[in-house]
C-alpha cells in the first residue's frame, strides 16, 4: 500500500513539475518578442504630487496599489484659479503708473516653496545639473536622458531643458542621426504640416541625452502620429534601456481637431479619450520601467486668441488667413467658435485624459497650471493697459494664445531635475518632494 500511494505521490509530483516547465517554455517563447518589463519605479507619494495636485481636490481617488494619487476626475479651472490665488504675482505697478514683469519664475521668487504642496522643489544651477549627470552616469541609472513626446507644447519644454543646461554643449541630431543646426529643426518645429514630423535626438556632455518625439497635430484627426508610436513601442518592449523620464503631451491641436476641422467629429471629446486609452496600453508597459508623466492642458490667453481671429497673426500664411469674402456674421461666428472652444475645451480634454489614464502608474501633471492661469492674469492687465508693445510682453509670452511662458517651462525643468537630481546630491533634504 505504502509503495503504491509512493509511486502516485511521484507520478503526481512529476506531472506537476513536467507541467510546470511546459508552462515557463510556453510563457518564454510567447514572450520572446519582447523584453521583460524592469520592476515598477513608481514614485513616492511626495514626488508623485509635486506634479499631481488634483488628489487634492479628490483624495478619494486611489492610484495603482490603492494609492492615493488622484489619477481620477480632472479638477476644473476654478480649482486652479483658487491655487493661482496663493502664488507670487510677477506684475509690478512702477511709480509713472504703468505696468512691468518681474524677468523671475515662481519658483525663484519663493525659494522652491509653494502654497499648496507640502513639500519643497530644490532650485538647480547649470553646474549642479553638470554634477548630477556625472553622478547619474557612475551610478547605476546611468547617462541622463529625458524623452519629451508631443506637438509643440512638448517642443517648449525640450527647449526649456535645453536652455537651463547649456554647459553640456548639445549637439541635435535628426531621425537619420544627421547633426543639424538649431536652424535647422526650429524651422521643422515651427511648421505643423505632416511631412515635417522630425524626431530629434541631443547629444552632449557626459553621454547625456534629450529627446523630442515629435508628433506632430497632436491626437488631430484622432491618431497619433506613426513616428512617436513606433519609438513608443521600441522603448516598452525591444529597449534594453529607457529614457529615465518621459513626458508626452499635446497642445490645441486636441481640441480644434474635433472642432475646427474638415471632418468634424460628433464627439471629439469621447474621441480624444478613446486615443488616449489606445495610447495607455503601450504607457502602461513604459510605466513599469521608468517614470511617465502626462501634461495637463494649458489654459488659453483669450484675449490674444481673439486679437489674432480677427486681425490674423503676424506670421501666418495666406492659407491661414481668414476666407476674404467673409461676412461680419460670418466672422463673429468664427471667432466665437474657435474661442470657445479653446477656452472651453482644456477642462474637457483634461477630463478625457483623466478618465483614460485613471488607475494607473502614469502621472498627470497639472502642478503647474496655476502658473499659467495667474501669467493670463498678468498679460491680460498689460493687454488692458495698452502695453501690447511692451518688452515685457513678449517676454512673458503674452503674444501666444497657446502656449505657457518660458518662465513656468524653467520651473517644469526645475521639477523635472528634482526627479532626476535629488536623492544624488549632497545635503539631502527631506523635505523636497523628491528626496
Amino acid at each position: 500500500m505504502r509503495g503504491k500511494l509512493a509511486r502516485t505521490l511521484f507520478t503526481f509530483c512529476l506531472a506537476f513539475a513536467t507541467g510546470g516547465f511546459l508552462c515557463l517554455l510556453y510563457l518564454s517563447s510567447s514572450e520572446k518578442s519582447r523584453l521583460p518589463a524592469a520592476p515598477d519605479k513608481g514614485l513616492r507619494h511626495k514626488c508623485w504630487s509635486m506634479f499631481n495636485i488634483g488628489v487634492q481636490k479628490y483624495p478619494e481617488r486611489k492610484g495603482v496599489g490603492n494609492r492615493n494619487f488622484g489619477n481620477g476626475l480632472a479638477p476644473g479651472t476654478s480649482y486652479y484659479n483658487e491655487l493661482s490665488s496663493s502664488l507670487p504675482t510677477l506684475l509690478l505697478s512702477l511709480p509713472n503708473g504703468t505696468l512691468d514683469l518681474l524677468p523671475k519664475t515662481r519658483l525663484e521668487i519663493t525659494d522652491g516653496r509653494l502654497s499648496y504642496l507640502d513639500c519643497g522643489i530644490r532650485l538647480y544651477n547649470a553646474k549642479e545639473v553638470m554634477s548630477c549627470s556625472a553622478l547619474r552616469r557612475k551610478g547605476k541609472d546611468g547617462a541622463l536622458w529625458v524623452a519629451f513626446v508631443g506637438d509643440s507644447k512638448m517642443r517648449d519644454k525640450f527647449k526649456g531643458f535645453l536652455n537651463m543646461t547649456p554647459n553640456f554643449k548639445w549637439r541635435i541630431y535628426n531621425t537619420t542621426s544627421k547633426e543639424v543646426t538649431s536652424t535647422t529643426w526650429e524651422r521643422f518645429a515651427s511648421s505643423h504640416h505632416p511631412k515635417f514630423q522630425h524626431s530629434l535626438s541631443v547629444k552632449g556632455t557626459l553621454d547625456s541625452r534629450v529627446d523630442l518625439v515629435w508628433a506632430n497635430h497632436g491626437l488631430d484627426i484622432y491618431k497619433i502620429a506613426e513616428i512617436s508610436q513606433q519609438e513608443l513601442q521600441h522603448w516598452a518592449y525591444k529597449a534594453s534601456r529607457v529614457p529615465d523620464v518621459i513626458v508626452i503631451g499635446f497642445g490645441t491641436w486636441s481640441i480644434t481637431g474635433g472642432f475646427a476641422s474638415d471632418t468634424e467629429s460628433l464627439n471629439p471629446f469621447t474621441d480624444c479619450a478613446d486615443e488616449w486609452r489606445k495610447v495607455r496600453k503601450v504607457l502602461d508597459v513604459l510605466s513599469q520601467r521608468t517614470t511617465v508623466i502626462a501634461s495637463a492642458q494649458s489654459r488659453t490667453r483669450e484675449f490674444t486668441a481673439i486679437d489674432y481671429a480677427v486681425n490674423g497673426r503676424p506670421d501666418s500664411s495666406k492659407e491661414d488667413e481668414a476666407p476674404r469674402n467673409e461676412t461680419a456674421d460670418d466672422k463673429l461666428y468664427r471667432i466665437n467658435y474657435y474661442t470657445r472652444h479653446l477656452s472651453n475645451g482644456a477642462e474637457w480634454i483634461d477630463e478625457a485624459m483623466h478618465m483614460a489614464l485613471r488607475n494607473s502608474n502614469i502621472i498627470i501633471w497639472d502642478s503647474t497650471i496655476p502658473f499659467n492661469l495667474l501669467n493670463i492674469k498678468e498679460c491680460q492687465a498689460l493687454y488692458d493697459a495698452g502695453l501690447k508693445g511692451h518688452p515685457s510682453y513678449s517676454e512673458h509670452s503674452c503674444h501666444d494664445d497657446i502656449h505657457i511662458d518660458s518662465f513656468t517651462t524653467k520651473d517644469e525643468t526645475t521639477m523635472i531635475l528634482n526627479l532626476l537630481c535629488n536623492h544624488h546630491m549632497e545635503n539631502k533634504d527631506s523635505l523636497y518632494c523628491c528626496p
